[in-house]
């Protein structure tokens, strides 16, 4: 039964998850989608006009688990230190399933500057650590209180559409001896498509006695979610950057993008309270055996009813800001080499580092490999990516990530996919 309980809720991950961040082949100066990163790299463009489409970016992750892991452990007796490993792996105070993503994304731009569009989003659900704890333990103290504030989900999706241009700072340049500086801005307009959050709130104690050992408590359930034709929700969102050669092979780059707000129009409220008790499923049998028998209504029993409602409302939410630093050296025009750190607010507050090299041999079949490590998931993560190119046209190109996927020892996977014209 609490395997049954845990890893319902993993492989809901698995197959359900969607979620693109950043394209980490941006981090190579040189096209239009670097400007995900750093609008300066505009003015590094070696094309006068490119039009570019991303029709697909999908990833599945998650704090905790690999599949290899999930897989290793289901049909196994779990003592206690197999225990102290499942929560042990994750990362935080609660465990997270996290999506977002880019779809029908289109970059269009030449020499300085880009216009670019597309539907992005992001989803994510999270269940309090010792509410997995205690599935797994159970506990013996009538002091016991267990905390709901870390079990909820939220969700955003919209359409963004933004214009970035860069500005050779050529005089600053020449002072310093460098090749060249550029610095660039960028604006986008976020218009809201839907809205979900929901979070639960209150407690629920431990009643152990003779007789009984349940769990019981009350509970609070605050949702906000928004319709799609009733109501037009506006944002914005700002980017900025800068970027430097000190000599023709090396580049450096710092930006600060995704500083904005956003106003969500035509907000529902609403909040549900209530009760429940779940008695613990071995004090209703006398055997392991009749557990498979126990219907839910056996050991569950709740009771919830809507307390308050409110609609037309607004909600205003600031975005998650990204700042990242960059470094990239080109040995020869076929062989790049490039870094990154990074802060982001999204999904939540994290570092993360990533470092990778691009291939050119034969330069129709460019190779993009990169590793990169953030600390929220506190895993790393192989990227690999590979392009067909047939004079100015890209006819495709595929990012794979993560390749340790195929040992079962990742905990997210991702693949997307682009082609694009340049001349």
């Amino acid at each position: 039964m609490k395997k049954s309980i845990l890893f319902i809720l993993v492989f809901v991950f698995l197959i359900s998850g969607i979620t693109q961040g950043q394209n980490l082949n941006s981090l190579f100066p040189g096209t239009i989608e670097s400007r995900d990163y750093n609008p300066a790299l505009l003015g590094v463009s070696d094309y006068s006009f490119e039009f570019q489409v991303n029709p697909l970016a999908v990833e599945v992750w998650n704090n905790a688990w690999t599949p290899y892991f999930v897989l290793d452990n289901i049909n196994e007796y779990w003592d206690e230190n197999t225990k102290e490993e499942i929560i042990g792996s994750i990362s935080g105070d609660a465990f997270s399933l996290g999506t977002n993503f880019n779809i029908s994304n289109f970059y269009l731009g030449g020499g300085s500057w880009s216009i670019n569009s597309g539907i992005r989003g992001d989803v994510v659900s999270y269940l309090d650590k010792e509410l997995l704890q205690f599935v797994l333990h159970g506990y013996d103290s009538p002091d016991f209180i267990l905390p709901l504030e870390n079990t909820g989900l939220k969700s955003s999706t919209m359409l963004n559409t933004g214009i970035s241009k860069s500005f050779n700072l050529g005089g600053i340049s020449e002072n310093l001896g460098w090749n060249n500086i550029y610095w660039g801005a960028g604006i986008n307009h976020l218009l809201g498509l839907s809205h979900v959050q929901a979070d639960f709130e209150g407690e629920a104690e431990m009643i152990f006695d003779d007789e009984e050992t349940s769990l019981k408590g009350n509970g609070r359930l605050k949702g906000l979610y928004t319709h799609l034709l009733e109501e037009q929700s506006h944002g914005f969102a700002l980017d900025f950057g800068l970027w430097g050669q000190p000599t023709e092979k090396l580049g450096l780059g710092l930006s600060v993008t995704n500083i904005g707000r956003m106003k969500w129009e035509g907000v529902y409220e609403e909040v549900h309270e209530g009760h429940f008790r779940i008695d613990h499923p071995l004090t209703l049998v006398d055997d392991f055996d009749e557990l498979e028998e126990l219907e839910e209504e056996d050991y569950l029993d709740y009771d919830f009813e809507q307390a308050e409602k409110s609609e037309g409302g607004t909600l205003t939410q600031r975005t998650p800001i990204s700042v990242a630093g960059n470094i990239h050296y080109s040995l020869n025009p076929r062989l790049q080499f490039s870094g990154l750190i990074g802060y982001n607010e999204a999904p939540v507050p994290n570092t993360k580092f990533a470092a990778g090299t691009r291939i050119l041999f034969p330069s129709f079949l460019p190779i993009t490999i990169i590793g990169s490590y953030d600390t929220y998931r506190k895993q790393p993560s192989i990227t690999a990516a590979l392009g067909f190119h047939l004079w100015g046209w890209e006819v495709i190109n595929i990012s794979v990530s993560d390749l340790q996927l195929i040992s079962g020892n990742s905990k997210n996977a991702s693949v997307s996919i682009s082609t694009a014209i340049r001349f």
